[in-house]
């Protein structure tokens, strides 16, 4: 693959992402797209891959990778309760987990 189909693809799959979050981020809280609306409970943990990042491991065994984790939940082996929307076609780095958008997230 030459080096400008491959900038190009890279471009195109940044500008649909963002077209993606855009459409995500309306006022009201509805859901534009399609996706889910989940509930669960589980514990924050360090994934020591790509650099390291924050997931989160749901108590059904369920894996997540919080798009925009808060500053203060960063912290491995915190106990939360996680209102979000799945995000499952969203295009990520980290390979782990299924790609959420928090709505609400509070320590238990």
């Amino acid at each position: 693959m030459s080096a400008k189909t491959l900038l190009i693809t890279a471009s195109f799959l940044f500008l649909l992402t963002g077209c993606r979050a855009a459409a995500l981020s309306d006022a009201g809280g509805t859901v534009t797209d399609g996706s889910e609306r989940i509930e669960f409970v589980g514990r924050i943990v360090h994934v020591s891959l790509e650099g390291g990042f924050f997931g989160i491991i749901a108590d059904n065994g369920g894996k997540y990778d919080p798009v925009a984790l808060p500053e203060a939940f960063r912290r491995d082996d915190l106990r939360v309760n996680v209102e979000a929307r799945r995000l499952p076609s969203s295009v990520g780095f980290h390979m782990w987990g299924e790609k959420i958008e928090i709505i609400a997230i509070k320590p238990l």
